[in-house]
């Protein structure tokens, strides 16, 4: 295996990530700046809302506004897109983050998390692995 070019999981992984990350920091963002969520009927209907996110927050002790509650997923996935870029750039530290932030963008509990454990299982992969320890 030609360890020159990527692996087709890198790939893979850059393009689950990117959604994810998208994802995870357009929704905190208008958390956080509007005290909002989308409107379901409007035109991000198929990447709908994390509403229950705010219902699982709601569990914790003491209150939150919603717009205090956007950071954490801005947090999440622009961290994520760091991750990405470490690996790009066979950083040794990379898969680790990506485990780490891929770990924590499960708090949304979405269907989304179907990215967040597909990256997960990608970071743990052996092919991962060899790309960044060839140099």
């Amino acid at each position: 295996m030609d360890m020159k070019r990527p692996p087709v999981s890198l790939y893979l992984i850059t393009v689950t990530g990117v959604v994810l990350s998208i994802w995870l920091v357009i929704y905190g963002l208008q958390m956080r700046f509007f005290g909002t969520l989308f409107d379901p009927k409007g035109m991000l209907t198929i990447l709908a809302a994390p509403v229950n996110y705010l219902r699982w927050v709601d569990l914790l002790p003491g209150e939150a506004s919603i717009g205090a509650l956007g950071w954490p997923l801005v947090v999440i996935g622009s961290s994520l897109l760091g991750s990405l870029t470490g690996l790009w750039l066979r950083q040794k530290w990379a898969r680790g983050s990506l485990i780490i932030f891929s770990l924590a963008s499960l708090i949304t509990v979405h269907w989304l998390n179907i990215f967040s454990l597909l990256l997960l299982g990608i970071g743990l992969s052996g092919a991962l692995r060899k790309w960044l320890a060839a140099e």
